[in-house]
């Protein structure tokens, strides 16, 4: 069942996030049978899912108009067949999709797959993600230890700092040159 926005009127109303204009602008395209919709605001970012044609494609929207907000494809979840409804509860890990006969969980991102800050920070990242420089490790702002402290979590390729040092041990007896590796 199709989420319902409302009436085509309410894409002006203020009290819609950016997120609903968005998925109700999608949901009456009409290009395709669209089967469900989520559209929710996490960490400061609003993700739309909508499910259609047995995949479900995943939005980050943004806003230069209140009344026109726009979106950007992130990724498309492939072969999910006959999805009747997408939830999320605030503060969880994961999107609950239901289908005709199964109800499963997807991770809502997953920035442990990324195992360098580049990697994690890159063009092509999921905009919750970011790298966590305590930590050395990719992950939501909330999963990273101190991350309101300025440099511990970074969004941008940009910011990256590279620990690694080589060669790997050496002794203060001795002078060495160490070298930054990336």
């Amino acid at each position: 069942m199709p989420c319902d926005f409302g009436p085509p009127s309410a894409i002006s109303d203020t009290g819609r996030s950016n997120a609903q204009r968005f998925a109700f602008r999608l949901v009456n395209a009409g290009n395709s049978l669209i089967t469900a919709t989520l559209a929710i605001f996490v960490e400061e970012v609003s993700l739309v899912y909508v499910a259609y044609d047995g995949d479900i494609e995943v939005y980050e929207v943004k806003t230069t108009n209140i009344n026109s907000p726009t979106g950007s494809l992130l990724q498309t979840i492939d072969n999910v067949q006959s999805v009747q409804d997408i939830g999320w509860e605030e503060g969880s890990d994961n999107i609950t999709i239901t289908t005709d006969n199964q109800v499963f969980l997807y991770p809502l991102e997953t920035c442990s797959e990324s195992s360098s800050c580049v990697e994690c920070t890159g063009e092509d990242s999921f905009p919750l993600c970011g790298w966590c420089t305590v930590e050395d490790k990719c992950s939501r702002r909330s999963h990273c230890l101190d991350s309101s402290q300025p440099g511990r979590w970074v969004q941008s390729s940009s910011e990256c700092i590279f620990t690694a040092v080589s060669p790997a041990q050496f002794t203060l007896d001795s002078p060495t040159i160490v070298s930054e590796t990336t």
